[in-house]
């Protein structure tokens, strides 16, 4: 027995049964695929921003520690250095000179602190005699940090 085959309307009903298939599954469509993609955008966005926020709050946690360790050093070293003074020299907002003891021998030497401007911010130096001065505390907010008081009925140092 021979078989009459027509391949153009078997052709047809393939492609109906595979077009009914595919309107019957249960598929992803773009509209789908494009609100995972904004939900995983937003998902990462804020696990980023998370991340930075938390690198920022470090950073400035160990720069108040860092200043206030400073601020500590700064103040035994003058502490120390006002227990063995002899004169004051100078005592102005912004610096202090004033000959002291700091070696413990038999000279005084003169030791002047003073401030310089670093890029909105003041570093208090320490310096010796002749010598360059060293940075003893840095990051310092106001450039007025040295205050004095005046005997009773005076008007200043």
């Amino acid at each position: 027995m021979i078989y009459k085959y027509n391949n153009k309307k078997h052709g047809i009903e393939i492609m109906l049964k595979f077009i009914k298939k595919l309107k019957q599954s249960s598929g992803i469509t773009m509209i789908e695929l494009m609100l995972a993609a904004i939900l995983m955008s937003l998902i990462v966005g804020l696990a980023t921003l998370t991340y930075f926020n938390s690198i920022n709050s470090t950073k400035t946690t160990l720069n108040i520690a860092a200043s206030i360790t400073d601020a500590r050093t700064a103040m035994y070293r003058i502490t120390k250095d006002l227990r063995e003074i002899s004169s004051i020299e100078e005592a102005d907002d912004n610096e202090l000179k004033f000959s002291s003891n700091v070696d413990q021998d038999e000279d005084f030497e003169v030791v002047h602190y003073y401030l310089e401007s670093d890029g909105g911010f003041y570093n208090l130096f320490r310096k010796i005699d002749s010598a360059d001065g060293k940075i003893i505390a840095t990051h310092i907010i106001s450039s007025e940090i040295f205050e004095y008081l005046a005997n009773f009925g005076e008007d200043s140092l």
